[in-house]
């Protein structure tokens, strides 16, 4: 499997609206489990990293996986391809400084 740097675009102002009435109040924890549940059909193939949303009309996500695809099938599973057009594109290991990355973890809620 190999890293990919995805980002997701909403279908439509609507989508995003609904997307994030539907996500609202989430924690870390809940993304995970939710995105990385051990009985997705995916799970052996795709599993998300990381995970960073604003409020803009995109958001990106860091995924361990065997390919674009896959990570698209994988959405889809969830119910995400609802909401989002996904893009991903195979990446390098991500470079990260890990003291700051450290401290971004003390502080997850």
């Amino acid at each position: 499997m190999d890293y990919y740097l995805a980002t997701h675009t909403y279908h439509s102002d609507e989508k995003k609206k609904e997307f994030l009435k539907r996500i609202k109040g989430r924690t870390n924890e809940m993304w995970v489990e939710r995105m990385n549940d051990p009985q997705n059909s995916f799970h052996e193939r795709a599993r998300v990293v990381q995970i960073f949303m604003g409020k803009a009309d995109f958001f990106f996500c860091n995924w361990y996986a065997e390919s674009e695809q896959t990570i698209i099938d994988k959405l889809d599973s969830l119910g995400a391809g609802e909401f989002v057009i996904t893009m991903a594109v195979k990446i390098k290991q991500p470079i990260a400084d890990t003291k700051e990355i450290q401290q971004m973890l003390t502080n997850l809620k």
